[in-house]
């Protein structure tokens, strides 16, 4: 089967988390992002702090059989130490979406708030049981 075709079969509920400030604790650059040479960026993006409560939800997405993609804004050519990390944290996720741009806020009527939703486990239960029934349809 395509690509495109498993695509379109696969009716899983799928959400993406982003990786810095919400999946990690954000990563601090003291020259600045733009003014720190990439080999320095690579080894910041190497020693990511996963936020504990975060993690717990994804994988209760996960084994709730969820689409979970991995969503950030970091360059394309730091895939690797990306891969590296969430592998090594055993950060469970079934995409990698790289070059998201970078924003202050995105509104959508899809989006949630991750520090509400990580402190409250009902929200967390409501969320998968809408998703789950929805998917059953």
């Amino acid at each position: 089967m395509s690509e495109e075709r498993k695509e379109i079969v696969d009716r899983r509920p799928v959400i993406a988390y982003d990786i810095d400030g919400t999946l990690c604790v954000e990563p601090r650059f003291e020259k600045g992002f733009n003014n720190t040479p990439d080999e320095e960026i690579v080894e910041i993006y190497s020693r990511c702090f996963p936020i504990p409560s975060v993690i717990d939800m994804v994988w209760g997405h996960y084994e709730a059989d969820w689409k979970v993609l991995m969503w950030t804004a970091r360059d394309e050519r730091f895939r690797d130490v990306t891969e590296e990390c969430l592998g090594a944290n055993a950060i469970p996720y079934h995409g990698l979406i790289m070059n998201k741009p970078y924003m202050h806020a995105y509104i959508g009527n899809e989006c949630l708030n991750v520090r509400r939703m990580a402190s409250n486990k009902q929200a967390q239960q409501n969320l998968l049981n809408f998703y789950g029934r929805r998917r059953k349809r």
